[in-house]
């Protein structure tokens, strides 16, 4: 009764577990959110995160720079290019919980 939400990070563990994740979060009514959008799509309410394709390509572009000489000493670190925004409007009505419009609006990524 002292927890409001439940943010999970990028973590292959709580993903591997995600179905129980989801289970405790129905039979709590404690939204879930997240830092990949792969948390919506499975059954969380929210999620706030990056494509993994994308950092992917990101990265495959960085490293031929690198292996064409670019110093890696002096690359500079990079982030996601793109956030998404991705919403699970029905696990959130399994939980009562309304969406704010504004936050439905916002979103990139609707899963039902």
């Amino acid at each position: 009764g002292r927890v409001d939400l439940i943010w999970l990070p990028t973590d292959n563990t709580a993903m591997t577990a995600f179905a129980t994740i989801v289970k405790v979060m129905e039979d709590t009514g404690i939204p879930v959110i997240g830092a990949t959008t792969e948390i919506a799509e499975l059954g969380g309410v929210a999620a706030i995160g990056f494509d993994y394709y994308d950092v992917g390509f990101q990265t495959g572009v960085l490293t031929a720079q690198i292996l064409k000489g670019a110093d890696p000493a002096n690359t500079p670190v990079q982030l996601p290019t793109e956030i998404f925004y991705a919403i699970n409007p029905d696990a959130a009505a399994n939980i009562d919980i309304q969406l704010p419009p504004a936050l439905i609006d916002r979103a990139e990524l609707i899963y039902e």
